[in-house]
């Protein structure tokens, strides 16, 4: 009487050796041969692709773009970054339970903005909106991706002020 009940637990430990192969395409264009204020936009994005069955929490594919403007005084940015779903608990190989401890995380698309305008030489406002889709993060279990944690944060609006001495 008194004592704890005895608790089992089964999970990777220092999983040994793991291949990753992938690829990564890296892209990026100032616009600068567009007439006016155009001329002050640009791209710059990349992809990446990642193949491993033995270490968690690497997506399949994830990409980020972001489209900017900047000149002397303003700047601002809108980016939008995609990563496809990942392991983060491999599955139990043996008895009953058989792939029901695996865990991870949904698909995700996330579209922020970010502005910057500087007032003088010495003080720059700020202004940042994240999550302006208002993704939700979905953490599953299971092979068959059972919902288990559901995280909304919203959307974020920051305003802020910088001040250079």
């Amino acid at each position: 009487m008194g004592e704890d009940p005895a608790v089992d637990i089964n999970q990777v430990t220092n999983g040994g050796s793991g291949k990753v192969k992938g690829l990564e395409f890296i892209y990026q264009q100032p616009f600068t041969f567009l007439p006016g204020f155009l001329g002050n936009t640009g791209f710059t994005g990349n992809y990446t692709y990642v193949d491993s069955e033995d270490i968690i929490g690497f997506s399949d594919n994830a990409f980020n773009a972001t489209f900017y403007y900047e000149d002397e005084r303003f700047g601002a940015r809108l980016t939008g970054a995609y990563r496809s779903d990942f392991q983060t608990r491999l599955p139990i190989t043996s008895g009953e339970k058989t792939g029901r401890e695996e865990r991870g995380v949904a698909s995700t698309f996330n579209l922020d903005f970010a502005a910057q305008y500087q007032v003088t030489d010495n003080i720059e406002l700020t202004f940042d909106v994240i999550n302006i889709t208002d993704e939700f993060e979905n953490q599953t279990f299971d092979r068959l991706k059972l919902p288990d944690v559901y995280h909304h944060t919203g959307r974020n609006f920051i305003l802020g002020a910088r001040y250079n001495f």
